[in-house]
């Protein structure tokens, strides 16, 4: 369920500065808006957004889904 007020969904989160740039030209590449967040524990986040509404944010979730990114967490 995509919370009413999400505007980003997270792809992942990582500790190195290698993977997180890995994710974001993976992200980038799929023809996704990326960005990179903060996560807990000092952690980077990789983000697609943001999707200004609801009806943008639940296309690009089944979007990104059938891309292979499957763990999103709305943001």
């Amino acid at each position: 369920m995509i919370p009413a007020g999400a505007r980003w969904l997270q792809i992942g989160v990582y500790a190195d500065a290698d993977s997180v740039n890995a994710g974001l030209s993976r992200l980038a590449a799929a023809g996704f808006p990326a960005a990179r967040g903060t996560a807990a524990r000092g952690r980077d986040a990789i983000l697609a957004g943001p999707y200004p509404t609801r009806e943008g944010i639940v296309s690009a979730y089944d979007r990104l889904t059938r891309a292979g990114f499957a763990a999103l967490i709305p943001r």
